[in-house]
């Protein structure tokens, strides 16, 4: 497993975030036991679902099941997952279906002993599930002496076979590539034709017409943006402390061009759960396109600490300390981003790897900067990359032809393959030339990419040399009045 250095480099601003856990708990992947070893998708759902309960718990530290699931299948002593995961309970178990009913055999360790808390056994209907999630995760709460800080939503009765096609569309959610996601998305629109009424079940399709409309093109933008939000505010309607239908419904105010609204939910939602990692990913991503790059940073790290495997807060610290030039932080969580990416997706072949050696380069290692440029697969990438270094290093000439080659790229491509805007790029380019006028030119006709990757001024550090000239103002005063939000340059 890749993880990233310890807390000695992070930001001393996080000190004050960190809490003093007196619990802390990891839910590992129950084991399918079935005779078929073909129940997968139910023992993952059922120990997500146990965990999505716990994480309403304020004073309980909670490991995302991206962590504590790299585990599945492995022959590791409670004791160092403990060690590794950093914390002190471990909750384990097996699932086994047969028909339309199920066995959950579950356990609770010490992971500074191994000594067994708790232990039980459930036959349940399948129609008894979320009971069942729900009577684990109590019992969890009154062994470690925790309770509710604001009004639990009591997990209602669903359909059975809604469940059944909620916790498949979960699972090929989770893969987070194009076809999956087209599953996904029909299994989990099957299961509210079946039931409307489950909370989570709304936030997932919240969560897969996102990941279809911004990063897969395969719903319109426009259509993904009032699908996606009325999904989300019927997921918290449903349950008003369901923490990922909070968190979807902040992110799609925040494309609705509500910022106001949306900085508010995540507020609310940021003083509900300060113990729950997902949260903190999304607000270092939110606070970086509000014109935030610090308080985002801050909360990446936080992230980072309560689950050592988040990729968005690898990404989230990455970019921050590539922004505030902070390049030998910057520089190992890139690594582990690109590495955690590859274990996801398996096909990535060098993606990202000019982002990578561009911050090589400012590091001042040249000649590792050249060799990882040699592994970026896009043509078009590495010309950036090489735009950007040839420039610094006053190889104009060179710089300049190759800025002609990109100017000459075919945009069709752009467009649809690399789902990025050349304008944009080029506005990055004339930045860090110190070609003011010219930058500016080019990112008024990016506007309509900023409007939704807005982040990516406060992403990449060449942008402040823009700060001290007017226009710089006068951008983030129309990008303003389109999200009815009051910009300013975080400095």
């Amino acid at each position: 497993q890749v993880r990233m250095s310890n807390t000695q480099d992070q930001p001393k601003a996080m000190a004050s975030m960190m809490p003093d856990f007196t619990s802390s708990i990891a839910v590992l992947a129950f084991e399918d036991i079935s005779p078929n070893k073909d129940q997968e998708w139910l023992s993952d759902g059922i120990s997500i679902q146990i965990l999505d309960h716990l994480s309403k718990y304020r004073d309980l530290k909670i490991i995302s099941h991206r962590s504590s699931f790299v585990y599945k299948g492995k022959d590791i002593s409670i004791d160092i997952i403990g060690e590794e995961l950093g914390v002190a309970y471990v909750l384990d178990g097996s699932i086994q279906k047969a028909g339309d009913t199920f066995r959950t055999t579950v356990q609770l360790i010490d992971t500074r002993d191994g000594t067994q808390i708790w232990s039980n056994t459930y036959d349940r209907k399948m129609e008894d599930a979320l009971e069942v999630q729900d009577e684990i995760a109590q019992v969890v709460a009154d062994r470690l002496n925790l309770t509710l800080t604001y009004e639990d939503v009591r997990l209602r009765k669903v359909d059975p076979e809604a469940f059944e096609l909620y916790l498949r569309a979960l699972r090929e959610f989770d893969h987070i590539r194009p076809d999956h996601m087209i599953v996904a998305d029909s299994l989990i629109r099957e299961a509210l034709d079946i039931d409307s009424q489950y909370a989570p079940a709304w936030s997932l399709l919240s969560g897969t017409v996102f990941q279809r409309s911004f990063y897969f093109e395969q719903i319109p933008l426009n259509e993904g943006i009032i699908i996606g939000l009325q999904a989300a505010q019927r997921a918290v309607e449903l349950d008003s402390a369901y923490p990922v239908a909070i968190n979807w419904l902040s992110n799609w105010q925040w494309h609705n061009r509500v910022v106001n609204a949306s900085l508010k939910t995540l507020e609310e939602l940021l003083e509900k759960l300060p113990n729950s990692a997902g949260p903190h990913a999304y607000a270092g991503h939110a606070f970086t396109r509000m014109g935030m790059p610090k308080r985002a940073l801050k909360h990446a790290y936080f992230s980072r600490e309560l689950n050592p495997e988040a990729g968005d807060a690898m990404l989230n610290i990455a970019f921050g300390e590539y922004y505030q030039e902070n390049y030998k932080n910057s520089i190992p969580a890139f690594e582990a981003f690109l590495a955690y990416r590859q274990e996801i997706s398996g096909d990535l072949n060098g993606a990202g790897a000019d982002i990578l050696a561009h911050i090589y380069y400012k590091s001042g290692d040249i000649e590792k900067a050249w060799k990882t440029l040699e592994k970026e697969p896009s043509r078009y990438w590495r010309l950036v990359t090489q735009i950007l270094i040839q420039n610094s290093e006053g190889n104009t000439e060179e710089a300049d032809r190759l800025l002609e080659e990109l100017k000459a790229y075919p945009v069709k491509e752009i467009e649809e393959v690399l789902w990025t805007d050349r304008n944009f790029e080029l506005g990055h380019i004339y930045a860090a030339k110190g070609d003011k006028d010219t930058a500016f030119y080019y990112l008024d006709k990016a506007y309509d990419y900023l409007l939704v990757f807005t982040e990516y001024l406060w992403t990449y550090p060449e942008f402040k040399s823009l700060h001290d000239d007017p226009r710089w103002q006068e951008l983030l005063d129309r990008l303003g009045e389109e999200f009815n939000f009051d910009y300013h340059t975080e400095e």
